[in-house]
Formats: C-alpha cells, structure tokens, sequence
C-alpha cells in the first residue's frame, strides 16, 4: 500500500472508534507513512494492536511513531520487526517508554543494526517503564558482558516483564 495507502489508512483512524488490531506487513511504508500513521495515533482511542514488520521505517520513521505513543493511552502491542530500527531509533524508543506506560508488547525481532548502545538505550527505558510485559530482541546480538549486565539490572528493577526474547 505504500505511503499513500497509509495516508488513507491514518484518515480513517483519527475518526475511526472501533478498528482494534491494524497489520500492516510488508507494505513499503517508510518515514512518510509513519508520520501520517503517527498523526493518527495522537487522536485514534480504539487501536489496542498495531503491526508494521517489515517496512523501512528506520530512524526517523520510528521517531515519529514514538513521539505519538508518549501520549497515546490505548495501543497495547506494537510490532517492529525488521523495520530498520537501530541504535538511534532505540534511543528515541526508550525515551517513549519512559513515558508510555500502557504499551505492554514490543517487538523488535529482526532488527539486527540494534547493537550494544541501542540495548543499552533500551535498558535506561526499561528501568523507567512499569506497563511493558514482553520485550522482543530476538536478532539483536547481546555479545557484550556490559551490555547484558545493563540488560539485567533493568529487568530486576522492571518487575513486571514477563517474557524477554533475545538471542
């Protein structure tokens, strides 16, 4: 659907009150459309899932969805799979979880640009955030004893987290 189709998509979500799981996999969306779907986001109330694997989203495609989601109160589970998120857009995430509380399920997974500072930008997230229950990281290579000591004092400061996937 591209970034137009996303555009049209995030109209209809900004007046939409009973749309609760949006997939949007694997339809070239880039930066562009994660603004339109960011925009919408900020006024949709209903959305509790929202999937976007597999797009180009990189940095500033994230950032956009993250500036949404600090304020945004219903979403639940958001999806990032394989979107091009690395160090930087983890940092712009854990700066949304600092302030999201609601988001239970975020998955990451594929995503292997996420090296030792984005974890560690995660970690700082994670220590600040008490809703987040599952954390996917499977993909991103914890490879530094550092980072997995980071990793480890936020989950036993996080006592919510249930599940963590990392490889």
């Amino acid at each position: 659907i591209g970034n137009k189709g996303a555009a049209y998509i995030a109209d209809a979500l900004k007046v939409n009150h009973s749309l609760e799981n949006l997939v949007l996999v694997s339809n070239e969306i880039s930066a562009h459309g994660a603004m339109e779907l960011g925009a919408a986001l900020e006024k949709n109330t209903t959305l509790a899932q929202l999937i976007l694997d597999n797009n180009y989203l990189r940095n500033e495609g994230v950032k956009y969805l993250c500036d949404a989601l600090r304020t945004n109160t219903t979403l639940h589970s958001l999806s990032l799979a394989g979107c091009w998120v690395n160090d930087e857009a983890s940092f712009n995430i854990s700066n949304m979880m600092k302030n999201n509380q609601t988001l239970a399920v975020l998955c990451l997974d594929e995503n292997t640009d996420i090296k030792m500072e984005g974890v560690k930008y995660l970690a700082d997230g994670l220590k600040e955030n008490y809703g987040l229950n599952t954390l996917d990281l499977a993909s991103t290579i914890i490879s530094d004893e550092n980072t997995a000591v980071d990793l480890a004092a936020a989950i036993d400061i996080h006592q919510i987290l249930c599940w963590l996937y990392a490889t």
